[in-house]
């Protein structure tokens, strides 16, 4: 009979486990959510931001003219206005997934150099990303795009040229 019982407790324990597992599972597919649309209504104001500098700007604009015009949009930019310490964690943990998988790897990273453009700056020395880790990010406007520096993900604005933000550490 003790044995019975036995066996019964450590069927509802992993029962519990599981059930325990898939709560907090549910839990983390929710926070991740809820940090990407915090990020996603972030870069989309940018987005905005952008496009009223690039109409008062006119037709023919020069990547020069465009970071200016973004500098004296967003005067106090800094790092982390878009990856804030909670969606940098949520990116972190999306870049490790993807790279995990074989097939998802980024050349060259161990031979880049070591320096990081800051926030406002022109972005050279910097890599494009591999599709899978565009997949695993969530998806930009046209005027944004993500890119590699040393062991840093960029937010580059493609018509300024500019970095937008820094995520130290992605890979």
């Amino acid at each position: 009979m003790s044995k019975l019982r036995l066996a019964g407790a450590v069927v509802v324990l992993a029962v519990v486990g599981i059930v325990a597992s898939n709560v907090r599972a549910q839990q983390d597919t929710f926070d991740d959510a809820t940090t990407m649309v915090e990020f996603q209504r972030r870069v989309d104001a940018y987005a905005f931001q952008h496009r009223q500098v690039q109409r008062r700007l006119g037709a023919a604009i020069d990547p020069d003219a465009m970071a200016a015009g973004m500098r004296a949009a967003r005067p106090s930019a800094a790092a982390e206005d878009f990856f804030t310490p909670i969606v940098a964690a949520a990116f972190r943990h999306r870049i490790a997934t993807a790279l995990r998988t074989p097939s998802c790897k980024i050349a060259g990273l161990a031979t880049s150099g070591s320096e990081v453009p800051r926030v406002g700056v022109l972005a050279i020395s910097t890599q494009a990303i591999p599709a899978c880790l565009v997949k695993a990010l969530p998806r930009l406007p046209e005027e944004l795009e993500y890119r590699v520096a040393s062991v840093a993900l960029i937010l580059l604005d493609t018509h300024a040229n500019t970095v937008v933000d820094v995520l130290h550490g992605a890979f």
